[in-house]
């Protein structure tokens, strides 16, 4: 695992809340996502810290990479109830004066993703702790690794940027079966950033279920300069997340024409300016007067 990413994987840039009619930015600081790990069967309870304010109105949300996020529960102040289709005997939620609880017991593979509580009044909603649980189901550690291309990449604002994930059998002679798209994740670690963010980005997957290797492509428009950094692809298989060596991210400005025009005719005017006052420099007192 790269040293970036040990017990905490992502915090994310912005913030947002989630309503119905779609997403609004909230005022939260930006928050951590936890990694835990468990295997299959057994259980797991994620922890979410809040005030008495933002324990008014809260929700706790599930979002599987590549499908719609999914309300699990939802509530005002002690009264949260679990939603379809999370109301069975797996799924338990809890909530007190300042903790909130979500409890799932007998997990399955299925429950592997991303979780998030929220929670607020009326009008602000911040998310509070997000975690993403990864789901350990094989037996044997998969002989595979992860390599990244390219290593450099530079681009102009606006231009797109072509990112690729293989994944490799260190075994010439062993074939392996590829992950599908919903258990790749993309992170970006940029510079003056204590954490990576990470980014909903769908996948494209060579259209390849077995082989010697497994080929993901990412594709991303440089909107802003802050879309530099270190990109890295991350393979959850079999319970465990293989890492990338990453790919530097470097955002250029494209030079508007009428530059190199302006700044040729600045430097004919200086030339000019310049040969001028040479002239009447060395110009003798005579000359002077009859000029």
């Amino acid at each position: 695992v790269h040293p970036a990413f040990k017990s905490v994987v992502t915090s994310y840039s912005n913030s947002y809340c989630l309503f119905s009619s779609g997403l609004v930015h909230t005022a939260a600081p930006p928050r951590l996502i936890t990694t835990i790990e468990v295997k299959v069967g057994e259980k797991v309870t994620f922890n979410c810290s809040l005030t008495a304010d933002e324990s008014r109105f809260v929700q706790w949300y599930k979002q599987s990479p590549g499908k719609v996020i999914e309300t699990v529960a939802s509530g005002a102040y002690s009264h949260v109830k679990l939603l379809e289709p999370f109301n069975d005997q797996r799924f338990e939620v809890n909530i007190s004066r300042e903790q909130m609880f979500l409890t799932i017991t007998s997990v399955t593979k299925e429950d592997e993703a991303e979780y998030f509580c929220q929670g607020g009044g009326e009008y602000l909603q911040v998310f509070k702790a997000g975690f993403l649980l990864t789901v350990k189901d094989c037996q044997e550690q998969p002989a595979v690794y992860v390599r990244q291309s390219p290593g450099l990449a530079a681009a102009q604002l606006g231009e797109s940027v072509n990112f690729q994930c293989l994944m490799i059998s260190k075994n010439e002679e062993n074939n392996i079966t590829c992950p599908g798209n919903q258990n790749v994740h993309w992170f970006r670690s940029a510079s003056g950033s204590s954490h990576p963010g990470v980014i909903f980005t769908p996948t494209d997957l060579n259209n390849q279920t077995t082989g010697k290797s497994c080929v993901y492509r990412l594709t991303k428009t440089s909107n802003d300069s802050s879309d530099a950094g270190i990109y890295y692809c991350a393979v959850a298989m079999c319970g465990e997340i293989l890492f990338g060596n990453g790919t530097r991210v470097e955002i250029g400005f494209k030079l508007d024409p009428l530059v190199p025009v302006l700044g040729g005719l600045l430097v004919c005017c200086v030339t000019v300016c310049v040969f001028m006052l040479s002239c009447l420099y060395h110009r003798t007192p005579a000359e002077l007067q009859k000029g």
